[in-house]
């Protein structure tokens, strides 16, 4: 399905409520165990934060391209994940404040997600929003940071190097 968000192209599909299946049915079934009342709970809490951060994290590159002029064509919703896809970047410093802010909105949801968040899951007596936001938040950032394949962070360190001079 396409359409327009802000104004931005975007493309939404059908699979994409995937990619919180994918983390939410083996956090349903890894809790079963442990405690299967909260079990479901989990499973469907787990599945509306993934979208929910995915949501966040192109959030975070959207506002950071558009303070930095890079012309945003569209973003896109898959199984996959989202992705914000951009023209190309005039300067190498341009490309790092981009890339990293995917990750600092989510690490900003992080930080506001701490109050709120309270017990730790695995010691919560039944799993709650607050909790699986954050816990699924913290498990996504560190897989964004991860410096591998087309990951922000593989494209942070591309462009700090690129900066240094070095290859």
């Amino acid at each position: 399905m396409a359409f327009r968000l802000c104004g931005i192209p975007t493309w939404l599909h059908w699979s994409f409520p995937g990619v919180g299946l994918g983390i939410g049915v083996p956090a349903g079934l890894a809790s079963w165990w442990l405690a299967p009342d909260a079990a479901w709970a989990l499973f469907g809490w787990t599945a509306l934060a993934v979208t929910a951060v995915v949501l966040v994290h192109e959030a975070g590159h959207v506002v950071v391209a558009r303070l930095l002029g890079i012309e945003i064509e569209g973003l896109s919703f898959a199984a996959g994940g989202g992705c914000c896809l951009i023209g190309e970047t005039d300067a190498h410093w341009r490309d790092l404040l981009y890339s990293g802010a995917g990750l600092l909105a989510q690490a900003v949801l992080a930080v506001a997600l701490w109050p709120v968040a309270g017990t730790p899951w695995p010691l919560a007596p039944s799993p709650n929003g607050a909790v699986v936001l954050a816990a699924t938040n913290g498990l996504l950032l560190v897989l964004n940071a991860w410096p591998s394949g087309h990951s922000d962070g593989m494209r942070i360190v591309r462009a700090w190097r690129a900066m240094r001079g070095t290859p």
